[in-house]
């Protein structure tokens, strides 16, 4: 997980973030407890718990027999301010082009292979989906 400065600049906070947010990066490394909790031939559950200055982050991550893909279930107790959270995973792949979710529909655009102009460096801040179980969230591939 990562940790941002939240510093928007219009009166829209949530919505307004800084395009170059991304140059003052932290990472959640304080891991306080990592546990087994379930264990069976369907599946294996492990437990995380986070710590980030006040907040807790809780952490599931389930694996099933039989399946490639991985859930993660994650819960946050967020009590710090003007600071952006966000899960990032790390993946060693390379696609030209990825297939995002527009309302009712999907696309397939193009991945980045370079930055050269804003245009192309805010076409690579949207390129695949990852579920929470409520709404899909932003992920990015390079």
């Amino acid at each position: 997980m990562q940790v941002f400065d939240d510093k928007s600049k219009g009166r829209h906070e949530a919505w307004d973030i800084d395009i170059y947010y991304q140059e003052k990066m932290r990472l959640i490394i304080t891991l306080a407890t990592v546990l087994v909790l379930e264990k069976c031939p369907l599946r294996t559950v492990i437990g995380f718990e986070w710590t980030y200055g006040g907040s807790i982050i809780n952490q599931r991550m389930l694996f099933y027999a039989g399946c490639r893909h991985i859930d993660f279930e994650t819960q946050v107790d967020w009590h710090e301010r003007r600071q952006l959270l966000k899960v990032a995973f790390s993946e060693d792949f390379h696609a030209d082009e990825a297939t995002v979710d527009i309302q009712f529909n999907s696309v397939r655009r193009p991945t980045p292979t370079h930055w050269n102009t804003c245009w192309d460096y805010a076409r690579a801040r949207l390129r695949v989906s990852l579920l929470n179980g409520l709404c899909p969230q932003r992920q990015k591939i390079r």
